[in-house]
């Protein structure tokens, strides 16, 4: 990626913050970014230094990694754009592995032809990543101004009603109604197998987050954090066969998706279901309600890392305390072209994108 971003005419500045490993945790020697919105606010993971760089404009772009939502979560929480390709579209290549058969890379920026401009500098195939694909390069910013009469949009229920905040529910409707207001047409789905996709894909993670590390682990486990080791821990104890049964049920629930796409273009839910949370805040409180269970944060997006399908955040409002949300867009294997273009047409009829943090560099 970096050969091909500086071959394409890219300044690179350097290298941004990010959690340990990429794997939900903050690193005590190094502490997490701030929320451009919100100096006592998160930025999510693991690509939060690649989202708060982008909104407090120290760049126009960034790349992050996402397993579970690492690109898309950041963006809605900093108020910027985060696109997740298609799996195998973008080469990994020097890409220290969290699940090989989860991870995606992709392109933070201020605006969706930003985001495109990147995608198309750093697609394409590469011997030396096995996983990468010699599918279709689109034209991909060229491809911003299609017209999207005709184009088909589903609504999972489950993804915009079920612990989901009101505002964000709110945020999301407004924006179906700007999409059918540019000729698209919206209907619900229903995705029986939706809800054991977050069960897959932790299982998945942590077994091959396991795999990948398990030598240093022995070898350097003083490197590592206290709570990284303990959930590298837990992915070594997974028995093969609770491995092997998420990877079947895997493929059934990404058959399911292959066949919603058949009736429609485009799936739209929330990016994250509630505004940034606090840094300090070990539960999520959705509308008064506290839950334990973070992995509620990333429900909404790690569906589209186990089918591999392309799915963007973009800027869709704003909370009463002034935090940003995201709109998240999903559409068939290697029609990023098309995610991308419908994003572009919601965010030229809104100004979502247009608003920035006000910082105080002094």
């Amino acid at each position: 990626m970096i050969r091909r971003l500086t071959e394409a005419g890219a300044v690179l500045l350097g290298k941004l913050n990010m959690m340990e490993f990429a794997f939900r945790v903050v690193h005590p020697d190094y502490p997490p970014p701030r929320n451009p919105w919100n100096l006592e606010r998160s930025c999510a993971g693991s690509s939060s230094g690649s989202a708060a760089a982008v909104a407090s404009t120290l760049c126009l772009g960034s790349l992050g990694t996402d397993t579970g939502g690492s690109i898309r979560i950041p963006a809605a929480y900093c108020g910027v754009v985060g696109f997740k390709p298609t799996y195998g579209l973008v080469s990994r290549t020097g890409v220290i592995p969290l699940s090989w058969t989860l991870d995606h890379v992709g392109p933070l920026a201020k605006t969706v032809e930003d985001a495109a401009i990147i995608l198309a500098a750093i697609a394409g195939p590469d011997p030396a990543d096995p996983s990468s694909v010699n599918g279709p390069k689109r034209p991909y910013r060229a491809s911003l101004s299609r017209s999207l009469r005709s184009i088909r949009v589903g609504v999972v229920p489950q993804l915009l009603r079920s612990s989901v905040a009101r505002e964000v529910q709110q945020a999301v409707t407004a924006a179906l109604d700007v999409l059918r207001d540019a000729g698209v047409g919206v209907e619900d789905v229903d995705l029986p197998r939706l809800d054991e996709a977050p069960a897959v894909q932790r299982t998945i993670i942590f077994a091959e987050a396991a795999a990948y590390h398990q030598h240093s682990l022995v070898a350097r486990a003083s490197d590592y954090s206290p709570r990284m080791r303990e959930q590298l821990a837990l992915g070594l104890a997974l028995p093969a066969t609770q491995y092997l049964q998420a990877q079947r049920l895997r493929r059934l629930i990404t058959e399911e998706f292959l066949r919603t796409f058949r009736s429609v273009d485009l799936l739209v839910c929330p990016a994250a279901p509630v505004e940034a949370t606090p840094l300090v805040q070990q539960s999520v409180v959705i509308d008064g309600e506290t839950t334990e269970d973070v992995t509620v944060l990333t429900r909404l997006t790690n569906p589209f890392n186990v089918t591999g399908l392309p799915a963007i955040s973009v800027p869709c409002g704003f909370s009463q305390d002034g935090l940003p949300f995201g709109l998240q867009i999903v559409g068939r294997p290697f029609e990023d072209d098309l995610v991308l273009a419908a994003a572009y047409a919601y965010e030229q009829a809104t100004t979502w994108h247009l608003r920035a943090p006000v910082l105080d560099w002094a």
